[in-house]
């Protein structure tokens, strides 16, 4: 993995841990917001895939995206 891709790793797993996203572009937007400014939907998808995050049903019904416990 290279530098860049490492820090995205890292801070994408942080804020997923932190707050409930129901979709990419809510994630994409939020590392944005943290200093990812150039990153895409697709970048966000395979960081999402190399993480092993899954969809999970919340306590209100909504899927949303959680670092499998595994």
């Amino acid at each position: 993995i290279t530098p860049p891709k490492k820090e995205a790793t890292g801070g994408l797993q942080r804020l997923i841990t932190e707050k409930s996203y129901l979709s990419q572009e809510e994630i994409r937007r939020d590392l944005q917001n943290h200093g990812f400014d150039s990153i895409s939907q697709s970048t966000v998808s395979r960081l999402l895939k190399l993480l092993g995050v899954i969809k999970i049903r919340n306590t209100k019904g909504q899927k949303i995206y959680s670092v499998n416990p595994q």
